[in-house]
């Protein structure tokens, strides 16, 4: 039970500083809003990408077939 405390306060540690980082961005006048905001796309593009890269590695590693052959 204490695992998941601490797994879900580093997740939401690291939501805080990105947002803030993003927020620092903008209020620095140093990026645009579009700037930030393709940022915080092409970043959860990429960590979906790599989740799904991932689970599908890790069926295969299993023994799991999560193709569509027979």
């Amino acid at each position: 039970m204490a695992v998941g405390i601490w797994l879900a306060a580093r997740r939401i540690g690291a939501a805080i500083l990105i947002a803030a980082i993003g927020f620092s961005r903008l209020y620095l006048g140093v990026r645009y809003l579009s700037d930030v905001t393709a940022g915080y796309l092409a970043g959860g593009a990429w960590v979906l990408a790599c989740i799904v890269a991932e689970r599908h590695a890790m069926g295969h590693w299993h023994g799991r077939n999560t193709g569509s052959r027979a």
